[in-house]
């Protein structure tokens, strides 16, 4: 586990390798190195992991959809105590609120910032396969979800399964895996 085959010390033919330890390389985030497998939270939205010189986070607060289609301005407010923000609608005292329109579902919100824009049409694409087959690894993913539509590149942390599991006594004949991400 950790090692694999370094030719390095066998030029030019590279046919007999010594078995060597495996060093990460670490991360920096905002001015702060992270040496590679090193768990931490940069604030109390998110626990991150530094893998192989990337940073991958889990978000602490769940993202909440938006509310119902009736509620007016909707924004996300800071609730003392508490580092996650919640949903709050304004107040209309002058009408009363009709009967609730059915909720269509019709937009996700993922962050903070609103997937719809003018002269903006929103893409996310979707959720790339783990970088690894065992134990921790990246999976990414580009969206153009923000404020100057520009695209981005998002990270999350995966596990397909842990390392220390013979998986081959678990595949069922005529069956295969896939590295797709669990929830």
């Amino acid at each position: 586990r950790g090692l694999y085959c370094d030719y390095s010390g066998d030029r030019p033919r590279y046919a007999i390798g010594v078995c060597a330890q495996v060093v990460g390389v670490g991360c920096i985030l905002d001015g702060v190195r992270y040496d590679n497998g090193e768990s931490f939270q940069p604030n109390c939205k998110y626990n991150c992991t530094c893998i192989d010189g990337t940073v991958g986070c889990t978000p602490q607060c769940l993202s909440a959809r938006p509310p119902r289609l009736w509620c007016r301005r909707p924004r996300r407010v800071k609730v003392p105590g508490s580092c996650c923000e919640q949903w709050v609608c304004e107040e209309d005292a002058r009408r009363p609120r009709k009967a609730t329109p059915r909720d269509t579902g019709a937009f996700e919100v993922v962050g903070e910032v609103e997937p719809w824009h003018s002269n903006c049409i929103a893409y996310t694409s979707p959720w790339s396969p783990c970088s690894t087959s065992c134990g921790l690894g990246i999976s990414t993913r580009i969206l153009n979800v923000n404020a100057r539509c520009w695209p981005e590149q998002e990270s999350r942390l995966c596990n397909l399964r842990p390392c220390d599991v013979d998986i081959h006594t678990l595949i069922k004949a005529g069956k295969k895996c896939l590295a797709v991400y669990q929830p």
